[in-house]
């Protein structure tokens, strides 16, 4: 394994650990029946931040094929 393996395996842990507490809050929104905005606000922060992620990984991928072997 590489450092750039390990910088995605990294990135993607990360990702996983984020998805992880979107599912809690998501789980949580559900049962409380209440429209809680700070609450729905929080998750689609995460969402982003998740997807911000997955998108740092490729970009990794990007830069080691760009580098000379």
């Amino acid at each position: 394994m590489n450092s750039y393996d390990n910088i995605r395996h990294d990135l993607s842990d990360a990702s996983f650990s984020i998805t992880t507490a979107i599912e809690l809050l998501s789980g949580i929104d559900e049962d409380g029946g209440e429209n809680n905005q700070t609450l729905h606000d929080l998750i689609a922060r995460l969402e982003r931040l998740r997807n911000e992620l997955d998108d740092l990984r490729e970009q990794v991928t990007v830069v080691e094929s760009q580098l000379p072997a």
